[in-house]
């Protein structure tokens, strides 16, 4: 997963991240090019808008863009943000997810928060999802209340969960640590490892001087990441982490259960468990 700005509360975090005619819709983002209340005789409005919120709530959290309009391209097979399509009625849509969105969604605790960004060709509305830890959003039907959807988001589109997703989600011991890690990640991190390293040697294991080091993590994804020591890279599972936090906006504190060997030949990284 590449390091992206998830939440577009500004003009200048929508300059940084959309490009029109190239950016597309993503597992962070989301188009709309207006909220039509008039439709709502064709399909259940409030529905739509709380299982367009809760996928992000659900997944890794987000921006949802009403104003924006897309382009799809036929080759690529993706949605693009193509211009800015201004909107009128934003106070409307406030008032609406108030009052008509929120009841139907569980829990009602959703970090949402709603941004007016002013862009050269108007006006619109970004609504910033923070994702769950350790519950799971659930949106009920108006018409039978016992109906419940468990949306999440993906690079395509949204999606519902299984009772198999659902049951994996429940038992998940290392989402925190995912998360905490994506709020505070960059590529750009250097990483402060208060873990011991140690080289291979034939007769024993050598302690090395930790100023010896470049320490980065390279990639994140839901399971792992990558850390990489000088030009060594090892995937690290978030059950192996007993500690990450941001020392500043710089560098990440990382203390990990395991110890990091690096082999005689130094093509290598070994994860040795500290009780061995």
């Amino acid at each position: 997963m590449e390091s992206f700005l998830r939440y577009i509360e500004s003009s200048s975090t929508f300059d940084k991240r959309i490009i029109f005619g190239s950016t597309c819709e993503d597992i962070f983002l989301d188009f709309k090019r207006e909220f039509d209340f008039a439709s709502q005789h064709k399909r259940d409005i409030a529905e739509e808008f709380a299982c367009d919120v809760c996928q992000f709530a659900n997944t890794f959290g987000g921006s949802i863009l009403i104003g924006i309009e897309e382009k799809y391209k036929e080759k690529e097979k993706l949605k693009v943000a193509s211009k800015v399509y201004p909107i009128n009625n934003i106070e409307k849509i406030q008032q609406y997810y108030n009052d008509c969105v929120l009841p139907l969604i569980s829990p009602h605790y959703i970090d949402v928060w709603f941004n007016v960004i002013n862009l050269l060709g108007g006006s619109i509305l970004s609504i910033c999802i923070k994702p769950l830890v350790n519950t799971i959003a659930a949106v009920s039907s108006k018409k039978n209340n016992k109906y419940l959807r468990f949306p999440y988001r993906t690079n395509y589109g949204k999606k519902y969960m299984s009772y198999n997703d659902i049951f994996r989600r429940i038992n998940s011991s290392t989402r925190e640590k995912f998360l905490s890690l994506l709020d505070i990640w960059t590529q750009n991190n250097k990483v402060e490892l208060l873990s011991p390293i140690t080289k291979e040697e034939k007769s024993n294991s050598v302690i090395w001087d930790h100023k010896e080091f470049i320490v980065h993590i390279k990639e994140v994804t839901e399971s792992y990441f990558v850390l990489q020591i000088n030009d060594l890279k090892i995937n690290i599972p978030y059950d192996l982490v007993y500690a990450l936090w941001e020392i500043d906006a710089h560098i990440i504190g990382l203390v990990l259960l395991v110890e990091l060997v690096i082999d005689k030949n130094r093509k290598k990284i070994i994860l040795k468990f500290k009780d061995t």
